[in-house]
């Protein structure tokens, strides 16, 4: 396991358990969120209560079916976006419920127990929006290009305040193919990338790397420069932590 920390630094961010619950994640992913939810009884609890608001948004919004075979996937129509601002609204309301409810049964609870809370939302990040971790997970060739097009689009961004982009790509999963150096669609892109950009990083995770080696018997060799990590997840959640802003590829 990569996560092994047991204290709120290691809760997982709330894309991450809305990727969780939605099954957007990959096995190996699943299987530390999930050790992270037994070790936290009450974030265990905050979260299927997170599961069944989102499900009662679905019932109660349900998207609307696209009215051509060839429509199915246009993010871009007019239903769907009044369907994804209602139930987002909605959404909203009752997550806000739902931690106003948390804060209540925390009020009851040790005068020690309080005070570490109290200290370590005192202590949360400021976001960076110049310092980004890409979450790559999917081999998907479009969501791929997107994510290189947004890198190379906000490196070549003039610097207002004289601070550079600083950018994290992260693979693990289905995500690992683009740093292998048997299967990746754009070596060159990253090689041209790193020599460009000093501080943009393409890391490996190590929990993928042994799966694949040793569940399936493939042989991992990477691309040159790319850095190891011990855990995907544990990898987003320390730098989400540490007030990086968060893209899901």
């Amino acid at each position: 396991m990569g996560i092994k920390n047991k204290d709120t630094k290691d809760y997982p961010s709330t894309e991450l358990l809305n990727a969780f619950l939605d099954n957007e994640l990959c096995a190996e992913d699943r299987h530390e969120i999930h050790e992270i939810l037994e070790r936290n009884a009450s974030l265990k609890k905050e979260t299927c209560e997170l599961n069944t608001i989102k499900q009662l948004v679905r019932e109660a919004y349900p998207e609307p079916q696209a009215v051509a075979e060839g429509s199915r996937h246009n993010w871009h129509s007019s239903a769907h976006k009044s369907w994804t601002i209602a139930a987002s609204v909605v959404l909203g309301i009752l997550v806000a419920s739902v931690w106003n409810s948390v804060a209540h049964r925390n009020a009851s609870e040790t005068h020690a127990q309080a005070t570490e809370q109290a200290a370590a939302i005192s202590q949360a990040p400021i976001v960076s929006s110049k310092r980004i971790v890409f979450d790559l997970n999917t081999a998907d060739v479009d969501s791929i290009n997107e994510m290189f097009g947004e890198i190379e689009y906000l490196m070549n961004q003039p610097s207002v305040d004289g601070a550079e982009y600083e950018i994290h790509v992260i693979a693990h999963g289905e995500g690992l193919s683009l740093l292998q150096a048997d299967s990746s669609p754009h070596p060159e892109l990253i090689r041209d990338i790193r020599a460009r950009y000093d501080n943009v990083t393409f890391a490996a995770c190590y929990n993928t790397i042994n799966r694949l080696q040793h569940e399936q018997g493939i042989a991992i060799k990477l691309l040159p420069g790319i850095i190891v990590i011990d855990s995907g997840v544990a990898e987003v959640i320390r730098r989400q932590q540490s007030g990086w802003a968060y893209i899901r590829v």
